[in-house]
């Protein structure tokens, strides 16, 4: 094809003709360069399809950490609700001044100062935020509800780091006080019974929440925060919900079918 096209302007340079040589020359480069540029853009079509699979695998992943953590979430409501059913008949016990039988109290006391706190999957999502095709056009709508999910669980473990940092300072300030000092024979009874037996004397519950603020404190603000962090469970499960719909959407090029919650 080379020999073929030199052997063109040989001839029209040997008859003298420059002006078709030059328009011809013109003509040749232009060739050449729209030649360059198809290649180019078939080149960045494959790189832009070459991207989109890659982005594919990667929603895999972040709808398989979505479903993990949606997991993690619903036990973790489970837990957080019986502790707060706990919590609250503790403190209406005390304020009714209703005896406090040890398994209730050290169950509901249990669930407290039991660190619990939601530890969420980022493989798939760090893969996505990485992707060269997270910051485009088509994908403003899955960008926006990624970006709404991590500020919601970043919200999550703010609120849970303070209300386990709170009952970790104040159990700090019982065990200082002599609060396990005189409960201690119930503790070991109730997370050991085959190996510890029942003692006679038994703990009036309700002296000790009157002798130990703390107590008090520790039952009272998991009251306070439980439903908050609760809520907060539920609305992250809520955006991995509609995030896995819209990515449905994305790969199969149809309208979500979810309903907008408020």
């Amino acid at each position: 094809m080379i020999k073929f096209f030199r052997k063109i302007r040989q001839n029209l340079l040997s008859e003298g003709k420059t002006g078709k040589y030059l328009k011809y020359a013109i003509g040749e480069i232009l060739l050449v360069v729209f030649g360059i540029l198809i290649a180019l853009q078939i080149n960045i079509w494959n790189e832009h399809r070459k991207n989109q699979n890659t982005l594919s695998g990667y929603l895999t992943f972040l709808m398989e950490d979505i479903e993990n953590d949606k997991y993690q979430l619903v036990k973790l409501i489970q837990e957080r609700e019986a502790s707060l059913e706990s919590t609250t008949k503790i403190i209406n016990s005390y304020r009714s001044n209703i005896p406090i039988s040890a398994p209730d109290f050290l169950h509901a006391f249990n669930y407290i100062v039991v660190e619990q706190k939601f530890d969420n999957n980022t493989n798939g999502f760090d893969k996505v935020q990485n992707s060269p095709l997270f910051d485009s056009e088509g994908f403003h709508r899955i960008r926006n509800l990624i970006r709404d999910y991590t500020k919601a669980i970043d919200q999550v473990k703010f609120v849970e780091s303070k209300q386990n940092t709170s009952s970790e300072i104040m159990e700090s300030e019982l065990l200082r006080n002599g609060f396990y000092d005189n409960t201690w024979e119930d503790f070991r009874e109730y997370y050991q019974p085959d190996i510890f037996q029942s003692k006679s004397e038994k703990t009036n519950y309700l002296n000790e929440i009157n002798n130990y603020n703390q107590i008090k404190a520790i039952f009272m603000r998991n009251e306070w925060a439980l439903p908050f962090i609760i809520e907060d469970y539920k609305r992250i499960i809520d955006l991995g919900e509609r995030l896995k719909l819209e990515i449905d959407s994305f790969q199969g090029n149809r309208e979500p079918s979810y309903v907008m919650k408020n």
